[in-house]
């Protein structure tokens, strides 16, 4: 007798035949707060700042000092945004001098000087110059 393959129930037929399944409601998701404050240390209010001893000052040379020291600090980054804002003034001027100087040449210095009345020497470096090109 020759061998014939099953044919493979329609898929339907199986559904029908399985029990009946009641007609469920998805579970509608709800969403938590979750607190994660109970990790967190918590410290006393008192501890919440660091403590340090103060330095007795029982003749007034502490303050004075301190005073010296803030005034002279305040006056520092008074002297070094001057500054810096002097140099970048230079710089402004020595540009258009250095790319008109250097201006179709092949060779170029990185830097030029600028000298005061009394001999007293800057340099303005220009790092950012064009660089040589190989043919």
């Amino acid at each position: 007798m020759p061998r014939t393959k099953a044919k493979p129930e329609p898929v339907a037929a199986i559904l029908t035949e399985a029990a009946p399944v009641p007609p469920t409601t998805p579970a509608p998701a709800v969403l938590r707060k979750v607190s994660l404050a109970g990790f967190a240390v918590q410290t006393p209010a008192s501890k919440s700042t660091k403590s340090y001893p103060l330095l007795p000052d029982p003749e007034g040379q502490v303050a004075e000092l301190v005073t010296a020291i803030l005034d002279h600090s305040a006056q520092a980054e008074a002297l070094e945004g001057a500054l810096e804002l002097e140099k970048s003034e230079l710089i402004a001027i020595a540009k258009p001098f250095y790319f008109a100087h250097h201006a179709g040449q092949h060779v170029l210095a990185s830097s030029i000087e600028a000298r005061t009345a009394d001999g007293r020497v800057v340099r303005v470096g220009f790092s950012n110059s064009y660089r040589g090109v190989s043919d």
